[in-house]
């Protein structure tokens, strides 16, 4: 197949959405699948065309248009506190994009491509402008929704996007039964529903992998928080916005230094910490057994406090995957995850009983039941390890960039037969 790929983050963007593009887009090359990124150019300091590892890349530089948004978008994204200036340059992203394509790459140079590739409500314009002028199937990636990224709050006139999107796409893939419930709540017609296909993000397990970790590093770490051999270390890493609801966590403390007095929990983010959670998080019970740090860290380092920790905690109320839950579970280590809330896949990521436990699940909302979930895991060293196992062998038997693959290849395929038909 011939791909169009319509994604506002790739290489080098390292955000989470850019993660999956890239390792996608070299699953389908190595497949013998032809990819064309069309991607964005944020602050045009990126090459506009190149060629990445095989995977033709293109990131029109935007043209700013956001003196006209005013005139044509409903009222309430004007009330919101929407970006209006990342509203216009997606919208022109989307033009720029559909265009290169249609006129130059396909109208022009006479190239011709089986399938076309759009990624959340970012990239959909362009997909549905590309399918109506060049006739060939559209998938619709839904890797998250305006309602999830709100917390159930957004901008309708996001979700309209969405919504048409939806209608228009021939195939919908989502990474979890989690969004996908949420996609049924918007009152989809029943030949819409029978789109929607379930397709599990991946990590590298080959780097993100226990084996990965030596001695120094862990030492290294442990020195620079102050850790000793013997204080459990409780590790979350991610935003610090109210959907990963880090007040709640914060509130867990004090029940586990009650019984376990010497824990560190290590919070990582490249946010800034608000005035309220840094409030909270000087508390002086709590001055002993909390480390913030708020920069970025390589892959490296971030692979080593995965290594060092004794728990991961992901107290989230809404999360429709969890990639550094994955990501931790490839490096064998113990999760616990919120399972209660808006719309949570990370329940889907831990098996929280029996064949192949690897975690815990909690009530997000219960500082008492975090706790709960952090404590089991420090109570039992040996079963903690066992968990931490069974969270590898997970993410080899359900997790990997080649299984993600392997589920998505289909559904394209399947698209475009049907397409043709």
């Amino acid at each position: 197949m011939k791909i169009a790929f319509f994604c506002n983050e790739f290489v080098p963007l390292r955000r989470s959405l850019g993660v999956y593009t890239r390792e996608m887009s070299r699953k389908f090359l190595a497949a013998e699948h032809e990819v064309t990124v069309f991607t964005t150019n944020p602050d045009g300091s990126l090459l506009s065309s190149e060629m990445w590892k095989g995977i033709e890349v293109h990131r029109p530089e935007i043209v700013d248009i956001r003196d006209m948004i005013p005139v044509f978008v409903s009222s309430d994204l004007m009330q919101s506190n929407y970006d209006l200036h990342a509203f216009a340059d997606m919208v022109s992203y989307n033009i720029l994009a559909s265009g290169q394509l249609i006129n130059e790459i396909v109208g022009k140079e006479k190239r011709e491509f089986d399938i076309i590739s759009a990624h959340n409500s970012d990239a959909i314009l362009a997909g549905i402008a590309a399918k109506r002028q060049l006739n060939i199937p559209l998938i619709f990636h839904v890797h998250s929704t305006e309602r999830i990224r709100g917390m159930g709050r957004g901008s309708l006139t996001i979700e309209n996007i969405e919504r048409r999107g939806l209608e228009v796409a021939d195939a919908i893939i989502v990474p979890s039964y989690a969004v996908q419930e949420e996609l049924l709540r918007m009152g989809l017609k029943e030949e819409e529903r029978k789109k929607i296909f379930v397709c599990w993000d991946g990590v590298n397990a080959e780097i993100y992998s226990p084996s990965n970790g030596d001695d120094a590093t862990i030492l290294e770490l442990r020195e620079r928080y102050g850790i000793n051999d013997d204080d459990p270390m409780i590790f979350y890493i991610g935003d610090f916005g109210p959907s990963e609801n880090i007040d709640t966590l914060i509130k867990a403390i004090p029940d586990v230094i009650s019984e376990f007095p010497r824990s560190k929990f290590v919070l990582l983010s490249e946010d800034v910490l608000s005035i309220e959670l840094k409030e909270l998080a000087e508390r002086p019970e709590l001055r002993d057994n909390i480390i913030i740090r708020t920069e970025y860290v390589s892959e490296q380092e971030k692979i080593a406090h995965y290594i060092t920790a004794d728990v991961a905690v992901f107290p989230s109320t809404w999360k429709p995957f969890g990639r550094s839950c994955t990501e931790v579970m490839g490096c064998s280590t113990p999760v616990v995850v919120g399972a209660q809330g808006g719309i949570i896949g990370l329940k889907e990521q831990i098996v929280s009983s029996g064949e192949g436990h690897c975690g815990y699940h909690v009530n997000p909302y219960d500082p008492k039941d975090i706790a709960w979930g952090i404590k089991n895991i420090l109570r039992d060293p040996d079963h903690a390890k066992i968990l931490g196992e069974n969270a590898r062998k997970r993410v080899l038997a359900e997790f990997t960039w080649d299984k993600c693959a392997e589920r998505t290849l289909p559904i394209y395929e399947t698209g475009l037969k049907n397409y043709n038909k």
